[in-house]
């Protein structure tokens, strides 16, 4: 083999030390810790959109604004699916 594709070889060798910790058992602590993590993200991201939602609800909100804040609460939905998802994946094992 030559030195080019011996270098190719190593350089698209997948990284199984992160799969490996990243799919690691429920019972895993290093596993449990990001999720919790995660949770913690999650419950961040409810709160910034409890507060988009209770700023929303003035009488005096104008079309563009609650368009905005629309938009803000749809991307924190978005993100938190995201969460979500990577924690569901970490415990399916």
């Amino acid at each position: 083999m030559g030195s080019c594709s011996k270098k190719l070889r190593l350089d698209f060798l997948p990284d199984c030390r992160f799969v490996a910790y990243m799919t690691a058992s429920k019972d895993n602590p290093h596993s449990m810790e990001i999720v919790s993590k995660l949770f913690f993200l999650i419950t961040a991201k409810l709160e910034d959109g409890a507060w988009h939602a209770a700023n929303a609800q003035c009488a005096s909100l104008n079309a563009s604004a609650a368009s905005k804040r629309a938009e803000d609460m749809r991307d924190l939905g978005e993100e938190i699916m995201i969460l979500a998802g990577a924690i569901v994946t970490i415990c399916e094992v």
